[in-house]
């Protein structure tokens, strides 16, 4: 059946944990398959659930990227006990309206020449699967994973991994 409810509540949800720490480390694999891991800060996830981050267009990530786009973003606030992860398909989005949406003067830090700078590009992530524990910090919290299954459709298991269409 149609689970546009339970697909809400746990996409906000995962929003919501997203959003409370913002640090993430992205981890792509190089041209040898090799993961790489470097810090970044999520601007946003939208309603779909993509992540969106800004980054420089000339990065070895972006390098990475293109040989590879599968990647995993991760999250971490050990004094929450809250642990997210996230693997989906990057993409490199240069938008201007997207930019001045996302726009904050922290990002000015990496970018002193603005929004105008031609090395700020846009990060895409579409999750095709994340996962989350939360719990007391002296055991492992729940964890729901959340599958994008964009041809065959999804289903809500019965165990404890919830899996759903975003």
């Amino acid at each position: 059946g149609h689970m546009s409810d339970g697909k809400d509540d746990t996409l906000e949800a995962l929003g919501k944990r997203i959003e409370s720490i913002r640090s993430a480390m992205l981890v792509t694999l190089d041209e040898n398959g090799q993961p790489w891991s470097r810090p970044m800060i999520t601007r946003e996830m939208d309603d779909e659930g993509n992540l969106w981050f800004f980054t420089k267009r000339d990065s070895t990530k972006i390098q990475d990227i293109t040989s590879n786009n599968r990647v995993n973003v991760a999250y971490a606030k050990p004094d929450d006990a809250l642990y997210v992860s996230v693997t989906g398909l990057a993409t490199l989005v240069d938008d201007m309206e997207k930019k001045k949406e996302l726009w904050n003067p922290f990002v000015k830090a990496w970018f002193p020449d603005g929004i105008d700078d031609p090395e700020l590009v846009l990060l895409k992530v579409m999750p095709e699967r994340a996962e989350y524990w939360q719990g007391p910090s002296t055991r492992v919290g729940r964890m729901i994973s959340i599958a994008t299954k964009l041809a065959t459709g999804g289903k809500v298991s019965t165990g404890k991994q919830v899996e759903i269409t975003l």
